[in-house]
């Protein structure tokens, strides 16, 4: 896809981007509160992503066809209003049915939304030496959503009542929706390729350097997959934190993304490479993650300390993975951006999968503990990496 005018579209983008972080956001980490509420165990918490994320996956496979049938941003448009209702119907059901279909509704209809989102920031990007600075800033403007979401999240929610959460997250879509009118008309949509499956599971085995940044990128988004459906559990099951606090903790730990993001991505662009940022932030990510484990009883300020620090890991390493890897792709890397966008839903088909197993075994704080290990197993492929400096 093309743009008429470039830099405006892009301040766009970053606006759409940080509203609909705010709603994605607010309920990330009460979705699990949420869904036990209305009688899903905590075991079989895992199974719900992992079939959420798979049909996720079978959606993005196909959701091209539709964007080729009546275009980016009439797809765009339309699945944000559907994205909307799905979070009022979360907000106001009470069956375990009804709350199943309206989660997993959520979930597609966000994950198509971020792609259209996430194509649209690639076509507006024109000079492959201004991609980790304009990737750095996209995410970080997602960033400050997640900083202030939590703590508001967790003050609508003190009662364990979440209508008001969900219902002021679908409004959130109103200022999406407005932005999207006036600017996203510009759009000149091109052939949205329908990924090829074959060639999109060759690209994991297309070159040393393609394995490595999939594995160290991939090895991110189970950390996240993993705190998403589990650490509400542990903050509030075992350490005994109330919703409110939780959102305290969450939203001091997001501030490493605004510290550290932006600075890491103009380095890697311009002085280090990728290579060296995605080493140091798989180490502080892994040493952080290990912590977890032995905090349970600690006060609410070393929690969002050690959150903090996980966060800072997970900063440096999203950025200089993404930088690295659209740097080497281009217009014609259809298949190959597919694979690398399957990775989120991919994460959480295997995060939550692998917490499920593990929960037979040893208890949710000793889940982090395993997560750390697998975190240590990526260092040496970063270390592998062919850097870009």
């Amino acid at each position: 896809m093309a743009f008429d005018n470039c830099a405006p579209v892009r301040r766009s983008l970053y606006a759409l981007n940080f509203f609909l972080t705010i709603s994605l956001a607010l309920t990330s980490y009460f979705n699990t509160p949420l869904l036990i509420s209305r009688g899903i165990s905590e075991w079989s918490l895992g199974i719900v992503y992992a079939a959420s994320s798979a049909i996720v996956i079978f959606f993005l496979l196909f959701a091209p066809r539709l964007f080729n049938e009546i275009g980016g941003f009439e797809s765009f448009a339309i699945l944000a209003t559907l994205n909307a209702f799905a979070l009022i119907g979360l907000g106001v059901t009470s069956g375990t049915m009804l709350t199943l279909f309206f989660f997993i509704s959520l979930i597609v209809l966000s994950s198509i939304v971020f792609l259209l989102l996430d194509m649209f920031l690639e076509g507006s990007t024109s000079h492959e030496g201004e991609t980790g600075g304009t990737r750095a800033f996209f995410i970080t403007m997602a960033t400050f959503a997640w900083v202030g979401a939590p703590f508001v999240a967790g003050q609508l929610s003190v009662d364990g009542n979440f209508l008001y959460l969900y219902v002021f997250a679908a409004s959130v879509f109103i200022p999406v929706l407005l932005i999207t009118a006036k600017s996203l008309h510009g759009i000149v949509d091109r052939v949205y390729v329908v990924p090829n499956i074959p060639k999109m599971i060759a690209t994991f085995t297309e070159s040393k350097d393609t394995r490595n940044v999939f594995v160290s990128h991939f090895l991110l988004r189970i950390f996240y997959a993993i705190m998403v459906v589990y650490a509400p559990i542990y903050l509030i099951n075992y350490a005994g934190f109330s919703f409110s606090e939780m959102g305290i903790i969450l939203s001091i730990a997001m501030l490493a993304f605004i510290l550290f993001e932006i600075p890491a991505g103009r380095i890697g662009d311009k002085y280090l490479g990728e290579k060296e940022i995605m080493v140091l932030g798989l180490i502080i990510l892994s040493v952080s993650t290990f912590m977890i484990a032995q905090i349970t009883e600690q006060p609410l300020l070393v929690w969002a300390m050690v959150l903090f620090t996980t966060r800072a890991g997970a900063a440096l390493l999203e950025i200089s993975t993404e930088s690295y890897f659209f740097k080497r792709v281009g217009s014609g890397d259809a298949d190959k951006v597919g694979a690398f966008r399957a990775l989120s839903p991919l994460s959480y088909i295997v995060g939550p999968l692998f917490g499920t197993v593990a929960l037979l075994f040893v208890s949710v704080p000793n889940l982090f503990a395993l997560l750390a290990v697998i975190l240590i197993l990526g260092i040496p492929f970063a270390i592998s990496l062919k850097d870009t400096k």
